[in-house]
């Protein structure tokens, strides 16, 4: 028979493993698209099926654009954001932090879709990508004067739904990002917790909220409480004893460099975004003109040495 502290273990062995893979990832993917590329995706633009595969296709040969190709195409066509983001992430699963949160910059009302997605692809960074996003969303936000359209609790749980083995950590790290809503968040991942089959109880979910994000610990333990329709009480002997409180510590202590990550991921989103809108206006332009200007793959056109006057006169004088 396992003894407590190893049952305990492996109940957030598989979040604890995501936790370490995306905190030790490198935020980028942001590289300069060139306008062909981005004259690729309008082409592939007319079904979110078409705009993936060529997501996949474009991201495998240029990872280190994997989010400004993200973001590029979901620009193009809105509608197929998630798919994009998904089919983004699984072709380069390093970056999915920041390939979310590029995508989620570029159309903000999918950060729901786009989570569930992008965790779904790579679901042992489920905690990342949630924080990403809705440091993302709540940046762009902020860019444009507009209130958020998606709550962190929303996103917490359709990070939940799609990695449910990652509730501990989820909850732990989006409640750090914003401490305001530590029970709303508490309260979404215990129940799509439960509805989805995790091995987290309530206990250990509100614990692991109250003490990332400072919460009163009463509060959030009887929103959780409210939530799930068991008594205050019961939620709290989840998570009492020596041994739940040090993975409690182990978990906030994790989500500490989760939050720092999805600052990153923030910004480089904001630099993919920007990537590619300079990289679609080009690519507009060359239509229109049915040239090649711009598109020099990243390196800077040598302009052609004017001819010097009587050598120009000379090779367009007529024979005699």
């Amino acid at each position: 028979m396992m003894s407590k502290l190893a049952a305990v273990t492996a109940l957030a062995g598989g979040m604890l493993m995501g936790a370490y893979g995306l905190a030790n990832a490198q935020s980028a993917g942001a590289d300069a698209i060139t306008p062909s590329i981005a004259a690729s995706l309008d082409a592939a633009k007319g079904t979110p099926e078409s705009l993936a595969a060529a997501v996949s296709a474009l991201v495998r040969a240029n990872p280190g654009a994997a989010a400004t190709i993200a973001a590029a195409a979901a620009k193009a066509n809105p509608n197929a954001a998630a798919q994009v983001a998904s089919a983004a992430a699984a072709a380069a699963p390093d970056f999915a932090s920041t390939i979310a949160a590029s995508v989620v910059t570029a159309v903000p009302a999918s950060a729901e879709s786009v989570t569930g997605s992008v965790v779904t692809a790579v679901p042992t960074a489920a905690a990342q990508i949630a924080v990403s996003v809705t440091t993302a969303s709540q940046k762009s936000a902020a860019a444009t004067g507009t209130a958020s359209t998606t709550s962190p609790a929303a996103i917490a749980a359709a990070a939940t739904k799609a990695s449910p083995n990652s509730a501990l950590y989820i909850a732990a790290s989006v409640s750090r990002a914003n401490p305001q809503a530590a029970s709303q968040i508490a309260s979404s991942v215990a129940v799509q917790a439960a509805a989805s089959g995790s091995t987290a109880t309530p206990g250990l979910i509100a614990a692991v909220s109250a003490r990332s994000s400072g919460a009163n610990n009463v509060d959030v333990i009887r929103a959780v409480s409210s939530a799930i329709n068991i008594f205050p009480a019961n939620v709290a002997t989840q998570a009492a004893g020596a041994t739940m409180g040090r993975l409690v510590e182990q978990i906030v202590n994790q989500s500490t460099q989760t939050v720092q990550t999805a600052q990153n991921d923030a910004e480089a989103a904001s630099s993919a975004n920007e990537q590619a809108a300079t990289s679609a206006e080009i690519a507009e332009s060359n239509q229109q003109t049915g040239g090649d200007v711009g598109d020099t793959g990243g390196v800077e056109a040598t302009p052609e040495e004017p001819q010097p006057e009587s050598e120009a006169v000379n090779n367009n004088a007529s024979p005699t």
